[in-house]
């Protein structure tokens, strides 16, 4: 048997104490850490439950129970009725089979307007770059729309022909203007040269008379003549500002000519593009009612069938088949003002009804969505607040309150005070 030395056996002693005092360190910590989550979760579970339930919220039912109507979309014929007066129907539910076979002439109609104006645009962008011809697309060349090519053909060239006719007429005016304003222009630089010449001599007889060669009468007819061909200048100056102010508008009446042109042509092609955007509308609605050839239900409610409506009946365009009366509905929908309200997606409700009268239970329910409302009215704001109740609730009538009282939560005696949740926090730490 071998003997501890004392130092081995209080170095052994001071690890056995290391080892405990870290484990109750550990201990301590984690039951700190269970009593702060503990605490922390009780005191959220008391705010949540304490702010759940508010005071009662003044609501006003909104009405959505209008009455739908469903019509036909084009004048057709009824081929047969899906439903009788009374019966419930859902959205989207079969009511009405109509005869499309009316379409197929409309949609041949509109494809064949939107190939004439494909042949038409041709035409016109041809025209508008100055080509004599155009070509068309295959879609283009079925016989049924070879008087089309043919004739946007012969439009072409005829309205080439007017245009170039236009044209040329201001063309002609240009030249005329300015050959006149060459002619002139000659002629005033022959008068310049003639007007100096008389300068010229009525100095050098005014230097003749003051040497007393010459008479003064001499001087007199030599300054008239020089004055009267000054003014016959003048007015040869005067025609040719004139004819130079010709040839401008001449020159801007061409060019105003070709814009008015090009501004004709591309208005034309506008309006051929917003008429084959309408037929292409059109065309798209034509193939949507031919698949279809039902008409469907477009709201929740209860079927009344117009008069003498039978299977054969002519039905026009829009007017009325069948009216779709409100039914009961469970998902309702209620204004309020929004201040102080508090409400929230998924909370738990309960809805009396003024209606309803003093004695009748509120009606527990869900709130479902919430949304701004559009009463607000200066520094009020308003919110509405779609419900999803336990029960329906029947159509609202013009005469019948809508308003009522909205209770978010579940009664105050159901929520825990603060002495029982500490007395439950005590009892869950000191088991």
């Amino acid at each position: 048997m071998s003997l501890i030395r004392p130092s081995e056996y209080l170095s052994s002693l001071g690890s056995r104490q290391s080892a405990d005092a870290q484990l109750l360190r550990r201990l301590w910590t984690s039951l700190g850490s269970s009593i702060a989550i503990s605490i922390s979760a009780a005191g959220a579970w008391f705010l949540i439950a304490s702010s759940a339930t508010t005071e009662p919220i003044p609501v006003t039912l909104l009405d959505r129970s209008q009455p739908a109507t469903i019509a036909a979309p084009f004048d057709t014929i009824v081929l047969s009725i899906r439903v009788r007066n009374g019966d419930r129907v859902e959205v989207n539910d079969p009511l009405i089979d109509i005869d499309t076979s009316v379409l197929k002439r409309e949609l041949e109609v509109a494809q064949h307007s939107i190939e004439g104006l494909a042949i038409r645009r041709q035409r016109l962008t041809a025209e508008l770059v100055g080509h004599t011809g155009f070509e068309i697309g295959a879609a283009q060349q079925a016989p049924g729309l070879n008087h089309i090519v043919q004739a946007e053909r012969l439009l072409l060239e005829s309205r080439r022909g007017s245009a170039a006719q236009r044209t040329d007429a201001a063309r002609e005016r240009l030249f005329e203007a300015r050959t006149r304003v060459e002619q002139l222009r000659s002629l005033v630089a022959s008068s310049d040269r003639i007007l100096g010449n008389h300068q010229n001599e009525l100095i050098a007889i005014q230097d003749m008379v003051a040497r007393q060669q010459l008479p003064v009468s001499q001087l007199v007819s030599t300054r008239a003549n020089a004055r009267a061909f000054q003014e016959e200048h003048l007015v040869l100056v005067e025609r040719l500002r004139v004819a130079e102010s010709q040839a401008m508008d001449a020159n801007e009446a061409i060019r105003r000519l070709g814009d008015e042109h090009r501004n004709a042509i591309n208005d034309e092609i506008e309006s051929v593009d917003r008429r084959v955007t309408e037929l292409m509308a059109a065309t798209a609605r034509f193939r949507a009612m031919e698949a279809t050839g039902t008409l469907r239900a477009t709201h929740r409610g209860t079927v009344k069938l117009e008069q003498a409506l039978t299977a054969g009946t002519t039905a026009a365009a829009d007017k009325p088949l069948i009216t779709l009366s409100a039914v009961a509905e469970p998902m309702i929908e209620v204004a309020m003002t929004a201040d102080g309200t508090n409400l929230l997606p998924g909370q738990s409700i309960r809805l009396h009804l003024n209606s309803e009268g003093p004695k009748a239970p509120a009606r527990s329910g869900q709130v479902i969505s919430v949304g701004p409302g559009t009463g607000d009215t200066g520094s009020t704001r308003t919110q509405t607040a779609r419900l999803r109740l336990a029960d329906e609730i029947s159509p609202s009538k013009d005469d019948v309150d809508r308003s009522g009282v909205l209770t978010i939560g579940t009664p105050r005696s159901n929520i825990p005070t603060v002495s029982s949740i500490m007395d439950r926090l005590k009892a869950f730490i000191f088991r």
